[in-house]
């Protein structure tokens, strides 16, 4: 009985601790969510440049860097030469730690690129390390990190 009452504090006393993780994962969701609606839609990506935040910098698989101002001219380049993109993104693990939300992502899409005159079919498979930080307009990218 002893070891059924401490087994119930003790999953009693983690539940308020799943809830914050959980609360945190559903808080980056809703970010990624931006992205595919906005990949998939081909509009509002306004939305989707705000979610980076002024610092923003991405590392590439091959060790490219990339700041703020390159990858949003690079995002605007894409959003005008696709079409029927349909992508999902997977966290496959989240940890947060002094304000900072470090997210193992993988992405997964396809669609059509404008190639001259001809919108060629396109599909990548992709993972990321991705850090983001509460600001006061919600959670901004603050690096990401392609990986190999």
């Amino acid at each position: 009985m002893k070891r059924f009452l401490l087994t119930s504090v003790f999953v009693l006393a983690s539940v308020p601790s799943f809830s914050s993780g959980q609360s945190v994962r559903q808080e980056v969701e809703a970010l990624y969510k931006i992205w595919i609606d906005c990949m998939a839609s081909g509009k509002n990506l306004q939305a989707a440049i705000d979610t980076l935040d002024a610092s923003y910098y991405q590392v590439d698989a091959n060790g490219v860097v990339t700041n703020r101002a390159n990858s949003v001219a690079m995002m605007k380049g894409m959003n005008s030469s696709m079409r029927n993109a349909k992508g999902k993104i997977t966290i496959e693990r989240i940890s947060e730690s002094k304000g900072e939300i470090c997210a193992w992502v993988k992405f997964v899409g396809k669609g059509e690129m404008k190639q001259g005159n001809k919108w060629v079919p396109f599909q990548f498979n992709t993972s990321v390390v991705e850090s983001l930080k509460r600001t006061p307009s919600g959670l901004k990218f603050i690096y990401s990190q392609h990986l190999p």
